[in-house]
This record gives structure tokens, C-alpha cells and sequence, in this order.
């Protein structure tokens, strides 16, 4: 079985409709199991996103897909929080191959 997690934030609504198409399609490829993770403003205390939950699911996953909206050139601040909590997994390179 290959497990594809799919971490997004979404401001509108329309990076969480790609991140449903995009587990749609990965959900068509024999033995694939995906969790949509969605980034939430709940996780984010003092400025600091945890999840604890959501960074096991990310590392045991074969695949990982970020999604984001930009703003003035840039992700969406929720997910830059994201972002700079997982970089301690980055560095240890957890991720790495995915």
C-alpha cells in the first residue's frame, strides 16, 4: 500500500478543491491510500503551528504534496508556520524521497 499526504492550507476554499482533486487522482492508482491534512488557524498558538497527529501521518507517508495559496508573492502565513515547525524533521531529513 503507498501512503500520499496531501498538507494545504486554504484561505477561499479553492487550494482545498485541488487538494481533493489531487487525492482523487492519486485514489485511482491501485493500493494508494491518501489522507488530506488541512492546515487550520486552530494549530497555530503563539504563533507556532503544532500538530502532532498530522507530522506522524506526514512521515510515514511514501509521498508528500504541499499546497498553498500565495499571498503578495509569498504562501499564506499558515502554512509558512507549518513550514518553519517541520524544519527540524527537514533537517534530520525525514522527508527525504518523498
Amino acid at each position: 500500500m503507498t501512503n500520499i499526504a496531501v498538507i494545504y492550507f486554504s484561505g477561499a476554499g479553492n487550494t482545498h478543491l485541488m487538494a481533493e482533486s489531487v487525492a482523487i487522482g492519486a485514489k485511482t492508482i491501485t493500493d494508494t491510500k491518501v489522507a488530506l491534512l488541512r492546515i487550520t488557524g486552530e494549530q497555530i498558538v503563539n504563533g507556532r503551528w503544532k500538530d502532532d497527529v498530522m507530522m506522524a501521518t506526514l512521515t510515514s507517508a511514501d509521498a508528500i504534496v504541499f499546497g498553498s495559496p500565495t499571498y503578495m508573492g509569498g504562501v499564506a502565513a499558515q502554512f509558512k508556520a507549518f513550514v518553519d515547525a517541520a524544519s527540524a524533521t527537514w533537517a534530520q531529513q525525514l522527508w527525504k524521497d518523498k
